[in-house]
């Protein structure tokens, strides 16, 4: 008796302290109406794009040996494809081989022509300075002795071929000096091969096809292995300094808009990987079928893992206007279809119904239902109606 006694008692004893328990009021974070300056952060869907889109042709015929892969990423001047082109090889090596020509050539008439027209031209003048003494000695005995005529017209006739063979000697010793009609004639040989075999090596360059700017390899138009003519395109750059996020937004956040306004893009693919951005463009003109507006961002610096057509989150800060009422987006709760606040009234827990509007940096605007007297539940988790409260909240 005495053992089932002292259960009841332990029994009532235990309900008793349960049920004073739950009258006791619970503590919790209040606060009241907090006018404050509203910035909505506007929230749109982007996608990446490239103003400029560049078809690489070839410049040359031949049979394509190599070509880069889509997806890569290269700079200006970089080799995208090599072409083989047997007869601009040809070309080449012919017009290698008649520089080659052109210049023994030139160097033949400095190291061994000239010096041999000027040998002849000495030698001719020394013949000739011979025949005008033998004329001149048979001309002076014709005075004093018996000179035959046969004698002097022979003299004469040596001292005029004399002079021929010494103006052909110097005629062809200028033509073979520096200036003369030989050197310049060579050497303008020497110049147009020269320009043959630059025109020769320019088509073989360009049977090495290379980016005309800094981008990314887009798309391939052929495969190696097949025969190209010059002209035809080979693949599609985009441009690395024209890429920019294009979004739509609702045409009523235009006065939010600005150009230069700063804004943060998020991939989906890399959620932990934001990085800043801001409107470069705000489209003059609104789509009349979706009521948008159309924005352009760029960036200092683009991420690496960007592709083309890639989706991106936009959010762009909103302009401050005038304090509004709100309260923490965590006081507002629905209870019954409605949605409301949790007010302390009386050590009591009351809920109240209320109209909001926009929400923005964890704050909800509030329209009407609440007075700055209010002492608002700020996070009425597990709260029951007539439930004994305590406000621990800053409520002045």
């Amino acid at each position: 008796m005495k053992k089932t006694a002292v259960a009841i008692l332990l029994l009532i004893l235990t309900i008793g302290g349960v049920l004073f328990w739950r009258q006791l009021p619970a503590t919790v974070p209040t606060e009241r109406l907090s006018p404050q300056p509203f910035r909505q952060s506007i929230v749109a869907t982007g996608r990446v794009q490239t103003e400029a889109t560049l078809p690489v042709r070839a410049e040359t015929d031949g049979l394509l040996r190599s070509l880069a892969v889509e997806g890569r990423a290269v700079q200006a001047g970089e080799v995208l494809a090599e072409l083989q082109d047997p007869d601009g090889e040809i070309q080449h090596a012919q017009a290698d081989a008649a520089v080659h020509v052109a210049e023994l050539n030139l160097q033949r008439l400095s190291q061994q022509e000239r010096p041999q027209a000027l040998l002849r031209r000495d030698q001719a003048k020394v013949l000739r300075q011979q025949a005008q003494r033998q004329f001149d000695y048979l001309n002076e005995l014709k005075a004093t002795q018996d000179v035959s005529a046969d004698a002097l017209a022979a003299a004469r006739e040596t001292l005029a071929l004399r002079d021929n063979d010494l103006k052909q000697a110097e005629l062809t010793l200028a033509a073979v000096q520096e200036g003369g009609i030989d050197t310049r004639s060579r050497a303008a040989a020497l110049a147009q091969a020269r320009e043959q075999a630059r025109t020769a090596q320019l088509r073989q360059s360009r049977a090495r096809v290379t980016s005309p700017v800094a981008g990314v390899v887009q798309q391939r138009l052929v495969e190696p292995g097949e025969r190209v003519r010059a002209g035809d395109s080979l693949l599609e750059i985009s441009a690395a300094q024209g890429r920019e996020v294009v979004a739509d937004l609702d045409e009523r956040w235009l006065p939010q808009l600005a150009v230069g306004q700063a804004a943060t893009l998020v991939a989906d693919a890399w959620p932990d990987r934001p990085f800043p951005a801001q409107i470069t463009r705000i489209s003059p003109g609104i789509d009349s079928v979706r009521g948008t507006v159309r924005l352009r961002l760029g960036a200092k610096q683009w991420p690496d893992f960007l592709r083309e057509g890639l989706t991106l989150s936009v959010q762009v800060a909103g302009q401050d206007e005038a304090a509004v009422p709100t309260v923490s987006a965590t006081a507002v709760q629905p209870l019954a279809g409605q949605s409301g606040v949790w007010l302390v009234q009386d050590g009591k827990a009351v809920f109240r119904p209320v109209r909001t509007g926009r929400k923005a940096d964890g704050r909800v605007e509030v329209l009407s239902g609440l007075t700055p007297q209010d002492v608002i539940v700020s996070n009425p988790v597990g709260l029951t109606a007539g439930k004994s409260l305590r406000a621990s909240g800053k409520t002045p």
